[in-house]
């Protein structure tokens, strides 16, 4: 498969963008049921807590997290790759990874992709996700998960579920399959599958996932803030979308996306 592939696939229908927010656990049974059963683009982890339609990421860790989860084989995974992450064969060879190049984000979007397999948003995932969902052809785009507000996620704000996250990074590592010296001392650590994950479990690093509940939650994300450029740059997409007639929903909870001039909805088929 390739990007272009998507051009259209989900002409006039109602797409959800599905982020990692401890807003998720929020959802009743019943939401999660309906989301289960539509059409969701899901960023990074949210694979663990909603069944997808798609899904996408930014760093070849979370490619590796989502290759080894439980998510079905037909769930295309869309994912950022650039030079310095190319070597990753494992990564690239599987015939469910789209790749799609590394592009930082750009106004207008592009509607329809050729075979350049641009999307543009690579400084957060939300907006590839965006790109994406316009591509498809997307008449709604409804946000969840999405708070913006520090760095707790869902997965964290449930000990059952951080212990079993971490369990299967662990079980990822020890197998040896993606493990390499490429790239592993380089300042940025992404570049490395074992190297981010060793500082995603780490506790004591500004981009460790898994500390304590208390820190994480009074750790600011600045890149979020209002008046920085992931900020900026969401509320620039948002207004571009419905501008072009593309009607953007939230629920109260997602902060973030409400300040972002998304319509607020009480429920998750309030689009309906």
């Amino acid at each position: 498969m390739k990007l272009s592939d998507f051009n259209d696939k989900h002409l006039g229908e109602t797409i959800y963008i599905i982020g990692c927010a401890p807003t998720l656990n929020r959802l009743t049974d019943k939401e999660i049921q309906f989301l289960n059963k539509s059409i969701t683009i899901g960023v990074n982890f949210s694979h663990l807590k909603i069944n997808l339609k798609y899904w996408i990421g930014g760093h070849v860790e979370q490619t590796v997290f989502a290759l080894e989860s439980d998510l079905p084989p037909s769930v295309p995974l869309f994912a950022h790759i650039e030079d310095r992450t190319r070597y990753i064969t494992q990564i690239w060879n599987s015939e469910r990874v789209i790749p799609v190049n590394d592009l930082t984000p750009r106004l207008p979007l592009t509607r329809y992709i050729d075979e350049k397999q641009n999307l543009y948003g690579s400084t957060s995932i939300i907006l590839s996700a965006i790109h994406l969902a316009y591509i498809m052809g997307a008449s709604k785009i409804v946000y969840l998960g999405f708070e913006g507000k520090n760095a707790l996620h869902f997965y964290t704000d449930d000990e059952i579920m951080k212990k079993e996250t971490i369990k299967k990074i662990k079980t990822i590592m020890l197998s040896g399959i993606y493990k390499s010296e490429i790239n592993y001392n380089v300042s940025f650590p992404f570049w490395n599958v074992h190297r981010a994950f060793e500082l995603m479990l780490n506790e004591n690093v500004p981009n460790g996932h898994f500390g304590k509940k208390e820190i994480l939650k009074n750790r600011s994300l600045n890149y979020f803030e209002e008046n920085g450029k992931n900020w900026s740059d969401i509320k620039k997409y948002i207004s571009f979308l419905n501008n072009n007639n593309i009607k953007t929903f939230t629920l109260g909870t997602e902060e973030m996306m409400v300040k972002a001039e998304c319509e607020i909805i009480s429920d998750v088929w309030g689009v309906l």
